[in-house]
């Protein structure tokens, strides 16, 4: 498995899930859907994860200090984050060095495709589906 640094992005407004609460910590399962990229990215190996901020953060940050999570989280602020998340991007590539995955703080995955996303070789990937194919969620950006 190639090394990778996990960021999740988690900066933005949340208009599409509407509401008061940031998207990331919208419940599924009962549990917030960060909760479930934590756990995720623990069992597909990795210690630690970068968590870009920006709208509500101090919300994020709270239930980070009431939740303990179970991979170290450094915490990247995007005081512009309504700028979209290109730019919350940007604020986490200054901070980290090497290869990133890149995680969008409002999706739901499980471990397997974070192991297959790293085991493979290729130098841009993109999660997709449902099609038909034998790995659906690897997308190899054109020449």
């Amino acid at each position: 498995m190639r090394t990778v640094t996990p960021v999740i992005l988690a900066a933005g407004l949340g208009v599409r899930f509407g509401g008061d609460v940031p998207k990331c910590l919208a419940t599924v399962d009962g549990r917030p859907l960060l909760a479930h990229a934590f756990r995720a990215l623990k069992a597909a190996g990795f210690e630690s994860v970068h968590l870009v901020v920006g709208y509500k953060a101090d919300v994020i940050e709270a239930w980070l200090n009431a939740s303990p999570a179970p991979v170290a989280v450094s915490l990247v602020r995007n005081p512009d984050y309504a700028r979209r998340s290109i730019h919350s991007f940007h604020c986490a590539a200054r901070v980290v060095q090497g290869p990133i995955l890149l995680i969008e703080g409002d999706l739901l995955y499980g471990p397997q495709i974070i192991k297959d996303l790293c085991a493979d070789e290729r130098p841009d990937l993109v999660p997709c589906g449902p099609i038909r194919q034998p790995r659906p969620w690897l997308i190899e950006r054109g020449p």
